[in-house]
């Protein structure tokens, strides 16, 4: 009996593998930091994105520099733009309302938006869409589903889903039509 108390004693001085507890211990925190970060990065790039290219479409409107274009030719115009948001011909929600006809309490959190892949579009006749004419103010509201990196491990699994349990990301622009000069 005194021989395994002695072995159980000096196998627990010994100190050879340690560095292998504080791996096992240290390195589930370190990959969740590593994902946290990738997950943020790619949205907070996704979110720029989105934002300067309804900024670029929407100085279009502004300037007045093209005919009016129609519901589908914005959407397009904003799509071009966009590097790496995924399938934005198919799921992008773009609406241009005036500034008059706005609840500004509900109107930014009540954001229409598609679902994945756009199997649940929602119709352009269903969208409201005013590009509007001189001296409107205009508000403009774009909505994208978007993917996780990490679905269940990355803080968009903290962020809230809409009821398809798809994230989004929102831009919102306003912009005030320029008058047009008199030659």
């Amino acid at each position: 009996m005194i021989r395994v108390i002695r072995r159980l004693a000096r196998a627990a001085r010994r100190e050879d593998g340690f560095m292998a507890m504080e791996f096992a211990i240290l390195m589930p925190a370190m990959l969740l930091f590593l994902c946290f970060g990738i997950e943020v990065g790619t949205l907070m790039a996704r979110s720029a994105m989105l934002d300067r290219a309804v900024d670029i479409a929407s100085r279009d409107l502004r300037l007045g520099t093209v005919s009016p274009l129609s519901y589908d030719e914005f959407r397009e115009s904003i799509c071009d733009k966009v590097a790496i948001i995924g399938d934005c011909q198919s799921s992008l929600i773009v609406e241009v309302v005036d500034f008059r006809d706005v609840d500004a309490g509900t109107w930014r959190s009540t954001s229409v938006c598609a679902a994945r892949g756009g199997a649940d579009l929602v119709p352009a006749d269903s969208v409201t869409y005013a590009p509007g004419f001189q001296n409107t103010i205009k508000l403009v509201r774009a909505c994208m589903p978007i993917d996780s990196f990490f679905p269940g491990a990355g803080p968009l699994a903290l962020l809230p889903r809409d009821a398809n349990g798809d994230f989004r990301i929102v831009s919102i622009n306003a912009f005030v039509h320029e008058p047009e000069l008199n030659p």
